[in-house]
């Protein structure tokens, strides 16, 4: 989101592009780079930043762009590591500092690297003791930045979610936030509100499907992991936002049909019944959301038409909780 506009990038055969949706609909799409894996944000200043991957001299590499309303920059070396760099994220703090996480195999083992961006230069390192894979990031707005990945565990090898925090120049030791010894837990995305609650999603397997749990940060650790999803279907690709007021919205895909709750602001306050944003939604992918300041959530996906072609489609919710119904077109 650039004010309460839409932005939207995305790849097709390695070729990065731009669209945004003006009162007449979605703009042209123009080129941006050349590469997969892509990451986007807004800064205050009413630039968009995108983060991606691209192979150079027999290496993955992390590579920023960003757009000034005109044109995009040319790409800039992120990572400069001698290992694979892949799987980016991106984040803005209050500030309008930029943040990213990713994998990075340089020391032989994925491992999780952090890098920050003031004025025109970044400053990367690893994340101590961030051995893993599929990092996400967030900022909370008082300064602390929240890392969560998922690794193995020791003792069962199933995937567990881990999260380490940096404040005050200092990385907190990782906590397990899934804790679920006998069962794999995946994919983590966090979110941060303004009033300075950080939340916590991700896939937990439950017999031969997948569902979505939810964790949020207490001043003594990491609540129970509830179930978001409660139905029983096979729930991936989930997506978490919150709005100005400090509703939590997680939004994800069951396969054919596109599904979002809104959870008050109350501490362990019940996920309501998921309402259906979209149906026949066959074989979908690249599930993406964001909440603008005018509490309208946005959600764009990649799925199956009846041609059996691959087009992205977008829904909107309007302001919550003012009651109203999906409106899902075909974006591109």
């Amino acid at each position: 989101m650039l004010g309460e506009t839409v932005h939207l990038v995305w790849n097709c055969n390695r070729q990065l592009y731009h669209a945004w949706r003006t009162s007449e609909g979605w703009s042209q799409a123009t080129t941006v780079a050349i590469g997969e894996q892509l990451a986007l944000a807004a800064t205050p200043d009413g630039q968009l930043h995108c983060l991606f991957v691209n192979q150079f001299a027999r290496n993955y590499e992390i590579y920023h762009v960003w757009w000034d309303g005109t044109r995009w920059s040319l790409p800039v070396n992120v990572s400069r590591t001698f290992g694979a760099s892949s799987q980016p994220v991106l984040t803005v703090g209050t500030d309008g500092s930029l943040h990213a996480a990713w994998a990075d195999t340089t020391p032989g083992y994925s491992v999780v690297y952090y890098g920050t961006r003031e004025s025109f230069f970044w400053s990367t390192r690893p994340v101590p003791s961030g051995r893993g894979a599929a990092p996400t990031i967030a900022t909370a707005p008082d300064g602390p930045i929240f890392i969560a990945w998922q690794d193995r565990r020791s003792d069962t090898g199933n995937y567990d979610i881990f999260c380490s925090a940096y404040r005050d120049d200092t990385w907190q030791p990782p906590e397990s936030v899934s804790d679920s010894a006998g069962v794999n837990s995946l994919l983590p995305k966090p979110t941060a509100t303004k009033q300075g609650e950080v939340h916590l999603i991700w896939q937990e397997e439950r017999g031969s499907l997948y569902h979505v749990f939810h964790s949020d940060r207490r001043p003594n650790g990491w609540s129970q992991s509830i179930d978001v999803s409660q139905i029983a279907a096979d729930c991936r690709l989930a997506q978490i936002a919150a709005n100005p007021l400090g509703y939590i919205h997680a939004a994800w895909s069951d396969g054919q049909t596109i599904s979002l709750d809104v959870r008050p602001t109350l501490p362990d306050a019940p996920w309501p019944n998921p309402e259906t944003a979209s149906k026949d939604c066959y074989e979908s992918d690249g599930l993406a959301m964001a909440v603008s300041n005018a509490r309208t959530s946005h959600i764009v996906w990649c799925a199956l038409d009846q041609s059996n072609t691959r087009q992205l489609f977008y829904a909107q919710r309007e302001q919550f909780p003012k009651h109203t119904v999906f409106l899902p077109i075909v974006a591109g």
